[in-house]
């Protein structure tokens, strides 16, 4: 699970290997084919590689509890990170968070769904990491982790959670939003999502804003994704962390695709990139290339 590739440009890619090879899949997790992996981001913590991701968990081994409510369903998929010296490895894993944790410590409740999509940012004034994530199928979660990025703190709480338009362009309506990506721009905490539907190819990108990433709500900017489908591809999502090239331009990365994924074959996904851009009153408005794939 998780291939690695490296670039010095962005343009040609090689191979450095898989943070999971065959046979060293987490103890605690389904190993594939029958298990899921998903949503994989590294980081540089401490002079160390530091990858979060989310996962099944193997009922055989690890039986999480929500508090005051029982077991988490076999199936689930919860977050778990991995860590090594080089990105070689050998990279060791635990359970970070799974939905209904921190039930009963925290003002907040994960109640429903998996939690998929784990990112971080580190705060800009204060050095504090704080992981995001999607509580599935309509809102998204953040807390405080540990200086180390291996532990969360139980004083987590929603920071977003999908609202009518078109974060619920589904066959059924029902709103979607995940894929959380944080950026610090003078001062202000800008929160990259992704919504709709990946199947039926609405998938777009919004983004919201905080002053602060557990006290401040987020406000979505505006009503319209700033990444959508055009130029033949639909579905574009799932943003990267900014990148800077080495041209010195920002860049954001994202998948898109060719038609509807009616087959759910993820694999079908292309990787894109494109450059971050700032305008509106103050540059305080992001936009994503020109707002379609390519």
């Amino acid at each position: 699970a998780f291939p690695i590739r490296g670039s010095n440009n962005l343009i040609s890619w090689r191979s450095v290997g898989y943070v999971f090879p065959a046979h060293h899949q987490p103890w605690w997790t389904l190993p594939s084919p029958v298990g899921r992996y998903w949503a994989p981001s590294l980081y540089r913590i401490k002079n160390r590689w530091v990858l979060y991701f989310a996962a099944q968990f193997n009922p055989a081994v690890v039986k999480p509890r929500f508090a005051h409510a029982g077991v988490v369903p076999p199936g689930t998929l919860v977050i778990g990170v991995a860590s090594a010296r080089s990105l070689r490895g050998p990279w060791r894993s635990h359970m970070l968070h799974f939905r209904g944790q921190f039930n009963g410590l925290s003002g907040s409740r994960e109640t429903y769904g998996g939690d998929i999509d784990p990112s971080v940012v580190r705060d800009e004034a204060d050095g504090h990491l704080y992981l995001f994530w999607a509580e599935q199928p309509a809102s998204i979660w953040a807390g405080r982790l540990s200086a180390d990025g291996q532990t969360l703190e139980p004083g987590i709480r929603q920071v977003l959670r999908a609202t009518p338009g078109w974060e619920c362009r589904t066959p059924r309506h029902k709103c979607v939003i995940e894929g959380p990506e944080e950026y610090y721009r003078n001062g202000r905490l800008y929160l990259f999502y992704s919504g709709a539907s990946t199947w039926t190819g609405t998938y777009a990108v919004g983004v919201a804003a905080s002053s602060d990433p557990l006290l401040d709500p987020f406000v979505p900017l505006g009503t319209i994704p700033v990444l959508r489908s055009g130029h033949g591809w639909v579905g574009p999502g799932g943003t990267s962390a900014p990148v800077i090239g080495p041209d010195g331009r920002t860049y954001i990365f994202y998948h898109a695709e060719h038609g509807p994924d009616r087959g759910h074959v993820s694999a079908d996904r292309y990787l894109f990139m494109s450059p971050l851009n700032w305008g509106g009153a103050g540059g305080a408005y992001p936009s994503i290339g020109a707002g379609y794939p390519g």
